[in-house]
């Protein structure tokens, strides 16, 4: 795939440049000012648009000879996005993209944070390589199910002599679950249990952290804290709180930690998906989040 780069002014992007090797990406195009502007959609076309904002300077707007604003970046954003290329705006912390160009992908991530960087790239390419290949359709029209029975058979069987290797065999279980769903697995944050991006066609970046054994709802609540607290850290999309209770008891979930982590029952989780895909699953989570909370 060939990548354009728009750039603001000044942006040292070569962790960025260096991520892009591993996505696909056999080369790419910097442009960090107008001079460059004609071969923004010259054959041969672009795959994808990756535009990066500068952090430093917020409130500068004004046009510079010497290179972008980031007045100019979200203006070939739009152009790019306009013109029915995939367009992907990396905005850096204290950036915070409001309202999006329609059409773009933000991902709110710091540029020298390699594996953050990483993850949000290399989805955003797989959700593009996804759209371009022949038998994409047939790959979307088959939905991932699993097997419930199977799931909840395995676990129950899972060992209880020792704490840790239960809850390990818990995780394990979850791990698999989600892979049998159709989730890609990437390479969790620090303290994380998991990460994952929920199918092929998203660039969502998501965070699992599961608790197993005889928990209670201030475990739980506490969890959240921690989980939404990586969520912030990371620039992931949402975070997902999975529980396995050694009672069997259910903890609905109140929903006052923070607006992006979701509490999920295991065993309601295996028997969703047998039924539904697990993008579809995520998504009522997340509305009956909202519901709750409102």
């Amino acid at each position: 795939m060939h990548a354009t780069v728009v750039a603001a002014s000044g942006m040292d992007l070569r962790i960025l440049l260096d991520t892009l090797k591993g996505t696909g990406v056999s080369d790419a195009w910097v442009l960090g000012n107008a001079a460059g502007d004609r071969f923004m959609f010259d054959e041969p076309r672009p795959d994808l648009i990756i535009c990066v904002l500068d952090p430093e300077n917020i409130e500068r707007t004004d046009p510079s000879p010497k290179g972008f604003t980031n007045l100019d970046v979200m203006m070939r954003a739009g152009q790019s996005a306009g013109r029915g290329l995939p367009t992907l705006i990396i905005a850096p912390p204290p950036l915070h993209v409001a309202s999006p160009v329609a059409g773009t992908v933000v991902a709110h991530c710091p540029l020298d944070q390699r594996e953050a960087l990483a993850d949000h790239v290399w989805a955003f390419a797989s959700t593009v390589r996804a759209t371009e290949e022949p038998s994409a359709p047939e790959k979307v029209a088959l939905e991932r199910r699993i097997d419930p029975t199977s799931f909840l058979r395995r676990l129950e069987g899972i060992p209880r002599e020792s704490t840790g290797g239960f809850y390990l065999g818990v995780e394990s279980l979850v791990a698999k679950l989600f892979q049998e769903a159709g989730a890609a697995l990437l390479k969790p944050p620090p303290q994380t249990d998991l990460a994952f991006i929920p199918s092929e066609d998203s660039s969502a970046v998501m965070l699992i952290e599961v608790k197993a054994g005889k928990l209670t709802e201030d475990q739980l609540v506490a969890a959240e804290v921690r989980l939404q607290g990586r969520v912030d850290a990371s620039r992931a999309q949402l975070g997902v709180l999975i529980y396995y209770d050694l009672k069997g008891r259910g903890f609905p979930a109140r929903y006052t930690t923070g607006a992006a982590v979701v509490r999920l029952r295991l065993e309601d989780l295996i028997e969703q998906l047998g039924t539904r895909s697990l993008p579809e699953v995520i998504a009522f989570a997340v509305a009956q989040r909202g519901s709750v909370a409102s």
